[in-house]
């Protein structure tokens, strides 16, 4: 059976309305879910922190404080550098007399 002008015509124009709806939603359903992206640079600072922490205090346990066996407040001593957390109670800082 052939179809006259008119009824192509509205079968095009019903075909491209029920492609640009399902285009709409598929639209609107991923952006309400779109991923927060402030998210992601948080994450990136922590690991850049991490590395930090890990490459130039000397380990996991430095972290400013909160690692295992290291006192409150207690901050990390670069290689080469002598702090006063080193210093057994009772013994005089080095390079002081």
């Amino acid at each position: 059976m052939a179809l006259t002008t008119k009824e192509r015509e509205r079968i095009i124009e019903e075909e491209k309305l029920r492609y640009e709806t399902r285009q709409t939603l598929h639209h609107e359903a991923c952006a309400k879910h779109k991923p927060r992206r402030w998210l992601w640079w948080v994450v990136a600072a922590l690991i850049a922190y991490a590395a930090y922490c890990h490459f130039f205090c000397g380990g996991a346990s430095c972290h400013h404080g909160m690692g295992m066996g290291m006192g409150a407040g207690k901050h990390c001593v670069h290689p080469g550098m002598e702090g006063p957390d080193e210093v057994e109670p009772g013994q005089p800082l080095p390079g002081k007399k």
